[in-house]
């Protein structure tokens, strides 16, 4: 439960479906125990924080049409997104707790998914131009172009409305202060280990 849900699902969440602002984060491990983890739901996720969670829903849909048109290639990213997803798990062994966050263990997986997620932008496209197949070749490219500026336009600027103010880091100087005041401390000639 910790190793997969806590870890794992958890920041496969933050990646593709939203993350709480930290103000809001209720999860306190000191409180926890082994049982009350069982029954808790995935911390930290907010389904609504990007309007709807459309990179997850794309590539659980690309995951879909992947292995409905070409099973092969899509069992190859399957055992991708496995190898570097729940089976780094089981080669971790993570204990708990973790000092700090560990989800870079975790980026191949979150990148096969990416894969799925570009699909199913493809997918989305391509139904798009079936459904406006009677138009012109002009009047397929705009409405092709219109659906992808929602797609690569739309998600990006929620996530940079959303996220903006929590990932600013301009007047944040407890970094330069930190290592100003550190290398101040030192007498000259000073070896800093």
């Amino acid at each position: 439960n910790y190793q997969i849900k806590e870890m794992y699902l958890r920041y496969l969440g933050w990646q593709f479906i939203g993350k709480e602002d930290y103000n809001n984060q209720t999860l306190n491990r000191a409180q926890l125990n082994t049982t009350t983890i069982v029954n808790m739901p995935l911390q930290n996720i907010d389904w609504n924080r990007y309007v709807i969670p459309l990179a997850f829903i794309l590539g659980i849909l690309g995951m879909i049409w992947h292995f409905k048109n070409d099973w092969k290639r899509a069992s190859a990213t399957l055992a991708l997104f496995l190898a570097t997803g729940l089976m780094i798990i089981m080669y971790l062994n993570q204990s708990d707790p973790q000092p700090r966050e560990r989800d870079y263990a975790y980026v191949g997986s979150f990148f096969a998914f990416s894969i799925w997620i570009g699909i199913g932008i493809n997918q989305i496209i391509n139904i798009v131009e079936k459904f406006f197949k009677n138009l012109s070749s002009r009047g397929r490219t705009l409405i092709n172009s219109m659906a992808l500026f929602l797609i690569f336009i739309t998600m990006p600027c929620m996530m940079l409305i959303q996220d903006y103010n929590e990932h600013d880091r301009s007047l944040r100087y407890e970094a330069w202060d930190y290592a100003y005041n550190l290398l101040n401390s030192c007498e000259p000639d000073a070896i800093l280990f």
